[in-house]
């Protein structure tokens, strides 16, 4: 065999050597997005602190034009209301209007009356009662009806508030989708390199023949690298930007519960008592309620405005 047919020989395999580019590209590169996915839950984790203080960051930010691209295709805010006063009432509403139930829909008194009868224990909550003779809301630690006392902190949710709340939680999920896009694709590259700096194999007949079909394995193997890198990086982003709505979905509860909790605490702390007394003071409170409501009514007829 003279040096052309070895040479004719090695051109004809490329067209085989392609396809098992393509191949190797396709099978290689699942199984270095599913060992990211894998492997990112725990690396995410363990480099939180360093994602803060070390060129990570810098790099996040560098990358942050490109997730706001990424934004119009996948909005940070399609699952909460974001925006002024009067827009996130609107979605409030947008989002409730078909609710049965009343408190939700404004009727109050409705609500208050389907859950304590106006003629039951708790009846007197209905009259327009002298200030000296009116008792205290809370009795034995609970609102009338049972209901613990932190659940007037309620009143403080308005739209500012949600407004903030969500302003924060898109902060946080941008971030989370920048440092998953930045976790994933540099594992997702490297695993790509250790996974096809081999994935074609040198032709052993072509060593020291010609530098031709060096070259062509060289090239190939390249190439291999480059798109399955291309590829890993490209699913990353993708897979990072839709991530962005959920994240800002559960960062929004996330801040909402804190948020709740700061805003609670100074109504759980005096009202302890609620733990032992609600359940061990039962009769006598049934007694004393049932009085109540003879006295209040017996007052005669008083004005609204008293």
């Amino acid at each position: 065999m003279n040096l052309d047919s070895i040479m004719n020989m090695g051109l004809n395999n490329s067209t085989g050597n392609i396809l098992n580019v393509l191949w190797q590209v396709y099978h290689s590169t699942i199984i270095s997005v599913l060992l990211c996915l894998a492997l990112f839950f725990v690396v995410n984790f363990a480099c939180k602190k360093i994602m803060k203080k070390s060129v990570f960051h810098y790099f996040g930010r560098s990358i942050e034009p490109i997730f706001a691209v990424s934004e119009i295709i996948f909005p940070a805010d399609k699952f909460i209301p974001v925006g002024n006063t009067e827009e996130i009432d609107k979605w409030l509403v947008s989002k409730t209007n078909k609710s049965p139930n009343k408190l939700i829909q404004g009727d109050r008194l409705g609500w208050l009356k389907d859950k304590i009868p106006e003629n039951g224990q708790y009846g007197y909550i209905y009259k327009t009662i002298p200030s000296h003779l009116r008792r205290h809301i809370v009795l034995d630690g609970r609102l009338p009806g049972g209901w613990d006392v932190n659940w007037l902190a309620w009143r403080h949710v308005h739209a500012e508030v949600i407004g903030a709340i969500s302003a924060k939680a898109v902060q946080i999920a941008r971030l989370k989708a920048r440092n998953t896009f930045i976790i994933t694709g540099l594992l997702g590259a490297v695993l790509s390199v250790l996974l096809h700096q081999s994935a074609i194999p040198f032709p052993s007949w072509a060593d020291g023949v010609s530098a031709l079909p060096s070259s062509e394995y060289y090239t190939l193997n390249g190439f291999t690298i480059a798109v399955s890198v291309a590829i890993s990086v490209a699913l990353a982003f993708i897979g990072s930007s839709l991530l962005i709505p959920v994240y800002a979905y559960f960062g929004f509860w996330r801040v909402f519960n804190i948020w709740w909790n700061q805003q609670n605490k100074n109504l759980k702390i005096p009202t302890r008592d609620a733990i032992v007394l609600w359940k061990s003071n039962m009769n006598q409170r049934k007694n004393y309620l049932t009085a109540y409501n003879r006295s209040v009514a017996m007052l005669p007829k008083i004005p609204e405005n008293i």
